[in-house]
C-alpha cells in the first residue's frame, strides 16, 4: 500500500525522532524512516544546555530527560569549571612569581560558574537518550515508523517527490532531512559535503578529539569539568550516568592510534589530571575523530527542508551542536502545521509558501549559527587553545570573572539561554571580559546592549 503523508522524516537521530513525535501530535500524518535497526553506541551528543533541555521540554519531551535522570541513566550539570594547570617551565615560574603565586606547579587559572537557579544542564550517552526517543516513536507512530530501512528516492524533480522503502512506494507533501552530516538528503538536493577536516576555529590548529568512557567515583557529579593541561592537551570531563564519567581530549597528535591515545591519556591523568580531580581512573573504551570546523550548507531546495547535522556541523564545545538542532525542531514545528492548516483541501500546498518558510528557516539558521561559532571562538581560545598567548588572555578574564561576580552571573545566563538575542561581537566579548573591551568601546563611541 501506497503511504501518503504530510512529511517524511528521514533520520531517527534525536532531531529527527523528536521532531516526527512532535508533528504527530499536533495532527499531521508522518512516516519516520531509519536506516539503522538499532540505535548505535557513539560518542556524539552527550551533553545538553540548559537551553537544550527547555527546548525539549517545549516540544512536550521533557518527561524523556526527567525519567533518565530518575533512572541514572543521565545526571543533571549545575556548573562549569576551568583550570589552567602551569607547566613548571622556568617562563611559568618567572609569571607566577610576578603574580604573587607561591605554587608555580599548580594552576594558572582557576574559575567555576554556576547555572542561574531552575536551570541545569544534563549528560546523557546519545544512545541512551535517543533509544528513549524512539520508543516513544514505536508507540505513537506505529506502522510509520520503518527501521532498519533503506530509502530510495525514485523522482526526478525535487518539487514532486516519490521514495522507496521496503517495496512500498511513499509520496508525501513534505521531506525533512534529519540524517546527519554526511546527510543522504542533503545529496538528494544537490547540496556539498560537510567538511571533514579543518581548523575548529580561526587562529586554532587542526585537532583531534578523543572520547573515552571510564568508572569513576567522582566526588563533585553535576559539574562539567575542564582541566588544559601543560603540552598535553585539554581535558573534558562530565559524569555520564551511574559510575560512568566521560572524558574528551583535545590533542593535535591525530597518528598515535587508539594505544599511544590510551597511554598518553593514563600517563597524563596519573601525574598532572587525577589530583586536579581528586580521583584515580582507569581509562575503558575509546574513540576519536577530528575536530571538525564549522560548516553550514543549504537548509532546502524543492519539497526538502534539512535539519540538525545535516544543515551545518558546530565546533564541537559543550553541546553547542545539540542546542542548534533542537533549535531547528522547535522553530519548525511550530511553523510546518500552519502551512498544512492553511492548504487542507489540497495536496499541492503553495510552492510560494514552503520558500517563504525555507527562507525563514535559512535565515534563522544562519544567524544562531554565527552566534554559536563566535562564542565558540572566544571559548575555545580562552579554555583550549594551548598557546601562549591564549593561556594569558585566559588568566586576565578568568581573574575579571572572580573578581566580579555579576560578570560571572551573565556568563552563567549565557551559557542557560537565558541571554541570547542581540548580542554584538562587541558584546560578548565584552561580557566575556577580554581585556581592553570596555576601552575600544569608549574610543569608538560604540553602545552595546544586553
Amino acid at each position: 500500500m501506497d503511504l501518503k503523508p504530510d512529511v517524511l522524516i528521514v533520520g531517527a537521530g534525536i532531531s529527527g525522532t523528536a521532531m516526527a513525535i512532535a508533528l504527530h501530535r499536533r495532527g499531521l500524518s508522518v512516516v519516520l524512516v531509519e536506516r539503522d535497526a538499532q540505535v548505535r553506541e557513539r560518542f556524539k551528543g552527550e551533553y545538553l544546555q540548559p537551553i537544550a533541555v527547555h527546548r525539549l521540554q517545549h516540544l512536550g519531551l521533557g518527561s524523556v530527560i526527567e525519567s533518565a535522570l530518575e533512572a541514572r541513566e543521565a545526571t543533571a550539570i549545575r556548573e562549569l569549571r576551568f583550570r589552567d594547570l602551569a607547566s613548571g617551565s622556568l617562563f611559568s615560574k618567572a609569571v607566577s612569581f610576578l603574580a604573587g603565586s607561591p605554587d608555580a606547579a599548580g594552576t594558572l587559572s582557576d574559575v567555576l560558574v554556576r547555572y542561574p537557579k531552575g536551570s541545569h544542564g544534563v549528560s546523557i550517552s546519545q544512545h541512551a537518550l535517543a533509544t528513549r526517543l524512539r520508543a516513544i516513536a514505536r508507540k505513537e507512530l506505529g506502522a510509520d515508523f520503518l527501521e532498519g530501512v533503506e530509502l530510495q528516492l525514485k523522482s526526478t524533480t525535487l518539487d514532486r517527490p516519490r521514495l522507496v522503502a521496503q517495496g512500498r512506494r511513499i509520496q508525501p507533501r513534505l521531506v525533512v532531512g534529519a540524517d546527519g552530516r554526511n546527510s543522504t538528503v542533503r545529496g538528494w538536493m544537490g547540496g556539498p559535503r560537510a567538511a571533514a577536516t579543518g581548523r575548529p576555529v580561526v587562529g586554532a590548529e587542526p585537532e583531534f578529539l578523543v572520547g573515552v568512557d571510564f568508572e569513576t567515583d567522582a566526588r563533585l557529579p553535576h559539574r562539567y569539568e575542564v582541566i588544559r593541561t601543560a603540552g598535553e592537551g585539554t581535558f573534558s570531563f562530565f559524569q555520564l550516568s551511574g559510575g560512568r564519567q566521560r572524558l574528551y581530549w583535545n590533542t593535535q597528535d591525530a597518528s598515535a592510534g587508539k594505544q599511544g591515545w590510551r597511554e598518553r591519556i593514563s600517563s597524563t591523568m596519573d601525574s598532572q589530571v587525577a589530583r586536579h580531580l581528586g580521583q584515580n581512573a582507569e581509562v575503558g573504551s575509546l574513540a576519536g575523530a577530528p575536530a571538525n570546523t564549522a560548516w553550514m550548507g543549504p537548509v532546502g531546495r524543492g519539497r526538502f527542508l534539512l535539519v540538525g547535522d545535516a544543515v551545518a556541523v558546530t565546533t564541537p564545545l559543550g553541546g553547542q551542536g545539540m542546542a542548534f538542532a533542537l533549535e531547528h525542531v522547535e522553530r519548525l514545528v511550530e511553523e510546518i502545521p500552519l502551512l498544512f492548516r492553511q492548504t487542507q483541501s489540497s495536496r499541492r500546498f503553495s510552492a510560494d509558501e514552503l520558500r517563504r518558510v525555507a527562507r525563514r528557516h535559512h535565515a534563522s539558521s544562519r544567524r544562531y549559527f554565527h552566534h554559536i561559532n563566535l562564542m565558540n571562538l572566544f571559548l575555545y581560545h580562552l579554555c583550549f587553545s594551548r598557546s601562549r598567548v591564549a593561556r594569558h588572555l585566559s588568566r586576565a578574564v578568568f581573574s575579571h570573572w572572580n573578581e566580579h561576580p555579576q560578570a560571572r552571573e551573565l556568563v552563567a545566563e549565557y551559557f542557560a539561554g537565558t541571554r541570547v538575542n542581540g548580542l554584538t561581537p562587541l558584546r560578548i566579548a565584552e561580557l566575556l571580559g577580554i581585556p581592553g573591551m570596555a576601552r575600544v568601546r569608549a574610543l569608538g563611541g560604540v553602545t552595546t546592549k544586553a
